[in-house]
């Protein structure tokens, strides 16, 4: 399910809403197979339904009239019990102190403005929120706010582009944010699962919360830390049973991505045998070479448990970059800016109906809230962009509060609970090494190294040096004004370095900062920067670049690659206007 809500302003005119882009089943980007608007006193809530494995329904996944709305978004069980399929005994048993266990979206507003939004500490069902002087709006999906908001048609993308937001996600990829609750669009900002989103007086308000461990479970840990694994496994095999048998009508397949480390192997040791027993297709694959780590790990693992497997072979035994303007724009629509062509792939609009996902969830390695954010941002799009369910296994509150609680302890961090799972559901696969680490309650040594895991050979990427620079001058600019003064810049001028320049290379800024802090004189600072300039990656013309192992220039190339998905959408107005263009 998709939706977004409207909190009208005094003043509020219907004209500023975009209702045809929104009055569609199209309007979301996974295509739904029904929309509703509602108007519930002072909201307007539109509703994007699916039928795929869980079928969304009145009185089961939504319900409204005159005064009131209710919605569940995704699966949960109350209490240990799959939750009541009649949605409005569900919400009446409702409390705050309810034991759910699951990722979903519990959404109540009443005809007197009020309500809440409960969901999990941590998810992948994501919100993003916007607002102006005529209305606020909060949304699972950043597409639903750019076209639906007529406001953001009356500029090009790039005037709407966060300048921290692309600092972030270019220099710190897939490390810590600075600014976890920005987005691509700065009038639109993220919110986390842990904030507290209720309605109040006919409005949104989002407080920002902290993530507390509950002192019964921190207590159980340190009195009885066996009872405690006991349970949370017994919990974890309840939750997957439950759900897999009363899905089973509608699952024709049960797809899961297998590779040598550690999350896919928890998965597959609690979902075999569940599967086994209500006979669902249990189907693992690899995406990778045959001599790819993963996949000899993975076809071990198979092996061991019986079941068929299957690894994807690029078909030029290569896995693929952006090849064009518009692969990279449809990268972007896809992504919404928030994932990347670094990790390209050719989307698949058709999805079956039949086939139940599960994603490689890693809740217990989260053990700060850098992390805990990181996940919800990163993953969460990767995961939404290319199907409507997917089972959270492993993604659970529960395990954060086991993550939080190793760190605090300083205990064996993430790999006990590994460890300890493995142990209780197939201690087989206690007996094939993982790739690149072990398990420190085992003798089995790694099996090839973290490097030779995470190097996937791909075929030469596009880059543009002179179209970046073009497209994105505008925030470039805004970068290079705010970081240098008069002085710093005639020098960087004199020697020939420009914004795009400056903006892709840190080291610049570095030596200029030491030179402003009398760290090195001018002659000192004009030699390094000459050299800089002359790095043997700073491609600074239009071809088609290769990442290769052990590239000492890769972080830099990955780089590019994001700043060619900002810029081959910087003259865009709205997603709808990408679909046009890419579809030419």
């Amino acid at each position: 399910m998709q939706f977004l809500i409207i909190s009208k302003k005094e003043g509020f005119r219907e004209e500023n809403i975009n209702e045809k882009a929104l009055n569609s089943n199209f309007a979301p980007y996974l295509i739904s197979k029904e929309y509703l608007k509602v108007e519930v006193g002072n909201f307007i809530i539109f509703i994007y339904l699916y039928k795929e494995i869980d079928e969304e329904k009145k009185n089961y996944s939504y319900y409204y009239d005159e005064n009131k709305l209710l919605l569940v978004n995704g699966i949960l069980t109350k209490s240990r019990k799959i939750r009541n399929h009649d949605i409005q005994t569900f919400f009446k048993e409702l409390k705050e102190d309810s034991e759910l266990l699951g990722d979903y979206q519990l959404v109540s507003i009443n005809s007197n403005g009020e309500g809440f939004i409960k969901t999990p500490i941590f998810s992948l069902k994501q919100l993003f929120y916007y607002e102006d002087s005529d209305f606020s709006v909060l949304s699972t999906e950043i597409k639903l706010i750019v076209d639906g908001v007529k406001k953001f048609q009356g500029k090009k993308f790039i005037e709407h582009f966060d300048m921290k937001f692309i600092e972030d996600s270019t220099h710190r990829e897939s490390g810590i944010r600075k600014f976890p609750r920005h987005t691509i669009f700065k009038e639109i900002k993220r919110v986390l699962p842990h904030d507290e989103k209720i309605f109040k007086n006919g409005t949104i308000s989002i407080n920002r919360k902290s993530i507390k461990i509950p002192k019964s479970f921190k207590k159980k840990y340190q009195m009885d830390k066996k009872t405690l694994y006991d349970e949370y496994y017994k919990n974890i095999n309840e939750f997957t049973e439950q759900y897999l048998s009363y899905l089973k009508p509608n699952i024709e397949e049960l797809s899961i991505g297998l590779t040598g480390g550690f999350d896919s192997r928890l998965a597959i040791s609690i979902l075999s045998p569940i599967c086994e027993k209500y006979e669902i297709s249990l189907k693992p694959y690899t995406n990778g070479a045959e001599d790819h780590p993963d996949v000899i790990i993975a076809k071990k693992l198979a092996k061991k448990l019986n079941i068929e497997y299957s690894n994807n072979v690029p078909p030029s035994g290569k896995g693929i970059h952006p090849q064009s303007i518009i692969e990279y724009m449809e990268s972007f629509y896809v992504n919404h800016g928030d994932f990347n062509s670094n990790n390209f792939a050719k989307i698949n609009r058709e999805i079956k109906n039949s086939r139940l996902y599960h994603a490689g969830l890693s809740a217990y390695k989260k053990k700060n809230i850098n992390l805990i954010n990181r996940h919800n941002i990163w993953l969460a799009r990767a995961i939404n962009k290319s199907h409507n369910f997917y089972f959270p296994l492993f993604g659970t509150e529960i395990e954060v509060f086991f993550a939080l609680l190793y760190k605090e302890l300083g205990d064996l961090d993430f790999k006990e609970l590994v460890y300890e799972i493995l142990k209780r559901s197939n201690p087989k696969l206690l007996e094939i090494p993982f790739v690149g680490d072990k398990l420190p309650q085992t003798n089995i040594e790694p099996f090839s190294t973290i490097n030779e895991s995470k190097f996937h050979e791909k075929i030469p990427f596009l880059w543009d040096y002179n179209y970046v620079k073009r497209q994105l001058n505008e925030i470039l600019t805004e970068n290079f004004n705010k970081n240098l003064g008069i002085k710093s810049k005639i020098i960087l001028k004199l020697i020939g370095i420009n914004k795009l320049d400056f903006f892709l290379d840190r080291k610049i800024n570095k030596i200029i900062l030491d030179y402003r802090k009398n760290k090195i004189n001018l002659k000192i600072a004009i030699k390094k920067l000459k050299k800089e300039k002359s790095f043997i990656s700073f491609i600074k013309t239009k071809k088609m670049v290769k990442f290769e192992k052990n590239d000492l220039h890769i972080k830099l190339k990955r780089k590019m690659v994001i700043l060619m998905d900002y810029a081959s959408v910087a003259e865009m107005r709205s997603f709808k206007e990408i679909e046009k263009n890419k579809d030419k």
